[in-house]
């Protein structure tokens, strides 16, 4: 069966869709970053001051590798323009695997911390 699009739809489609993740990404560790920030007087008096600063090291790692993301996607995309295929796919799999570490390091941060959390006593946070 033959496909109904040009090939050069599919690649903007693709193209559309890995900024966006990598938006998504940044925005996420970023977010957290600065919502737990917002909190420190409140984790510091819980004594929970170790798991956030943790959890903020693992966003700001999710943040970088989010940035990382955006520019193996650009050198993915310059080399295409000079027909350099082998080159763009190395730097496609870099910006995948920079993008799946950052979500792993979101979802780490976050569990981290709501473990710290779990584990303080029921009548503490009222």
């Amino acid at each position: 069966m033959k496909d109904r699009y040009p090939p050069s739809l599919y690649n903007e489609i693709a193209q559309g869709y890995a900024k966006v993740t990598i938006q998504t990404v940044a925005l996420v560790n970023g977010g957290a970053m600065v919502a737990v920030a917002s909190q420190l007087p409140v984790i510091y008096q819980l004594s929970l001051t170790s798991a956030a600063i943790w959890s903020m090291y693992l966003w700001g790692a999710g943040l970088l590798l989010a940035c990382l993301a955006g520019m193996f996607g650009f050198f993915s995309a310059r080399h295409v323009a000079e027909d350099d295929l082998a080159s763009s796919n190395i730097y496609l799999r870099l910006g995948l695997i920079a993008v799946i570490i950052s979500i792993l390091a979101f979802a780490t941060g976050a569990i981290r911390l709501a473990i710290a959390f779990s584990h303080l006593p029921s009548g503490l946070l009222n």
